[in-house]
């Protein structure tokens, strides 16, 4: 490694939070969790999703307030769709090398796009036009004031919650995705607006708490453990003292890699050792070591900047 990139790696370790990066790990863990068919957690490990989106959202936020547009776009959708073009991609690869369906949740041009020829590429395209959307609703009330973008946020937050239970058996795949996704983002707006505060934040974050646990559990019950879990776990970590750790950055960097690829371990697992489908929890452990395995090996090639 020469000095350049030596540096680069520095400064990367220096803008982490040693508590967001912990999160990232164990919400990388609970995606892999929730995509085990035979998982009994399947509420619980979602959240793992959900906090993904809102800490992205929160760092998003974050850039949005201190660089101009043109960066701002140009950074995003760089960083998001060259990984997207590249698994999907690969994925296609992977289903006519199997001889499977080119998109296996095919319903017309649009969605299969939008989901990938793996479901979990979804992802890619929501968090892209989330990420272009947000910019401009961030910068139109920056000079507002704080309690009036809570306010407008928590309000967006009750409309999406109140779509997703009015529309989620009504559409086709990415849909019901997306719509179970939406109000993560107004959520993490909020939280982004907590992590601005100096001084008190245990009644804020208590606040975003038990506003997310009684929205849900009145306008989308099916939401209320996934989403009270995520959007606690994500304030606190905000709000946690800030540590620094090269090993834990090391790892939670990873997380990406291990987002796109364990679908393809959990397969090739349950396939290659049958009687592993009758034990979750073995599947989940040796999914979870290969899976931050590989991509540690992809991190050491061509393809990190894919991955991490």
């Amino acid at each position: 490694m020469n000095i350049s990139s030596t540096t680069c790696k520095q400064q990367a370790i220096k803008a982490r939070q040693g508590s967001i990066e912990v999160l990232r790990i164990i919400s990388a863990l609970f995606i892999l969790l929730f995509h085990i068919d035979q998982s009994p957690y399947k509420n619980i490990s979602h959240s793992g999703l959900i906090c993904f989106i809102i800490i992205s959202i929160v760092f998003q936020s974050k850039s949005a307030n201190k660089t101009s547009a043109r960066d701002y776009y140009s950074k995003r959708i760089t960083r998001i769709s060259n990984p997207w073009l590249f698994w999907f991609t690969a994925y296609l690869i992977i289903n006519i090398s199997t001889q499977k369906p080119l998109f296996p949740q095919s319903h017309g041009i649009v969605n299969n796009i939008l989901t990938g020829p793996w479901i979990g590429l979804w992802f890619f395209p929501f968090i892209l036009i989330t990420s272009i959307t947000i910019f401009p609703i961030i910068r139109s009330l920056s000079k507002t004031n704080s309690a009036i973008r809570i306010a407008f946020y928590s309000a967006s937050t009750l409309l999406l919650l109140t779509l997703y239970s009015t529309l989620k058996a009504t559409t086709q795949t990415p849909w019901p995705q997306w719509l179970r996704a939406l109000p993560s983002i107004p959520l993490a707006l909020i939280t982004y607006e907590l992590t601005q505060f100096k001084k008190q934040k245990t009644i804020p974050t208590a606040s975003l708490t038990a506003f997310t646990a009684l929205s849900c559990t009145l306008l989308a019950p099916s939401l209320t453990t996934t989403y009270t879990i995520a959007t606690s776990a994500t304030a606190i970590a905000f709000s946690l003292e800030k540590f620094k750790s090269a090993k834990i950055y090391q790892i939670s960097s990873l997380c990406l890699g291990v987002y796109v690829t364990h679908s393809i371990y959990i397969k090739a697992l349950n396939k290659v050792v049958p009687s592993a489908s009758s034990n979750f929890a073995a599947v989940f452990a040796f999914s979870a070591i290969l899976s931050f395995l590989g991509a540690y090996i992809l991190s050491k090639t061509k393809l990190r900047l894919l991955i991490t």
